[in-house]
C-alpha cells in the first residue's frame, strides 16, 4: 500500500507493535504519516520512527482523537477565552468493565508485548494531552501503575493512576 501513487497519507491504526514497521516504511516512500497513539511499544522505538519521517521530510503526527469530543472541545475553548479563570486542578477518569472480567479474551491492547504500556499509553495520554492547557507544561509529580488480575500472563489488565503538576500551579489526576 505504501508503494501506491495514488495514496498520499498513511493513517496507522494497527496493534501498537505495528507502528514503527508501517511509519518507516510509508516515510521510506514519501508518504505523510498519521500515526494512533501511543506512538510506539518503546520510547528507542518512537526516536526510530521520528528519525524516519525527519529524514524523509514527510509531514507526522500522532492521533489524539478525544481532542475532537464536543466536550473536551468546549472546555478547551472555554479555557482558552479565560471563561474558567486559572485552572488549578483537573481530575479525569475513563470508566470501563470490560477488562475486569479475568474470563474476557485477552485481546492484543492487553499483551504487553503487543501493546507496550498498557492502559496507561492507551487512556491517560488522553489526559496528559487534554493537561496541555494554556499556562504551562506538564512534569509528572507522582503515580502508579497496576494489573486488575496480576496472574494473566503477559498482561496489562491494568489500573494506572498518576498526578500532574504544572508550572504556573495547575495539575491534574487521571
Amino acid at each position: 500500500m505504501v508503494r501506491r501513487d495514488d495514496i498520499d497519507l498513511i493513517d496507522v491504526s494497527t496493534p501498537n507493535a505495528t507502528h514503527r514497521d508501517i511509519v518507516e516504511a510509508a516515510a521510506t516512500e514519501g508518504k505523510h504519516v498519521f500515526c494512533e497513539k501511543p506512538l510506539a511499544v518503546t520510547v528507542a522505538q518512537a526516536e526510530e520512527m521520528l528519525a524516519a519521517v525527519q529524514w524523509a521530510g514527510v509531514k507526522h503526527m500522532v492521533c489524539f482523537n478525544f481532542r475532537f469530543v464536543p466536550a473536551i472541545a468546549l472546555a478547551k475553548r472555554f479555557i482558552d477565552e479565560g471563561r474558567l479563570g486559572r485552572v488549578y486542578h483537573f481530575r479525569a477518569v475513563w470508566l470501563q468493565n470490560w477488562l475486569v472480567d479475568c474470563n474476557a479474551p485477552l485481546r492484543w491492547r492487553l499483551r504487553r508485548e503487543l501493546a507496550g504500556s498498557g492502559a496507561h499509553g492507551d487512556l491517560n495520554s488522553h489526559f496528559i494531552r487534554f493537561g496541555s492547557v494554556p499556562g504551562g507544561r506538564n512534569r509528572p509529580s507522582g503515580g502508579h501503575v497496576g494489573n486488575l488480575h496480576p496472574g494473566a500472563a503477559g498482561g496489562t489488565r491494568g489500573k494506572t493512576s498518576f498526578t500532574l503538576s504544572r508550572r504556573g500551579g495547575a495539575g491534574g489526576r487521571g
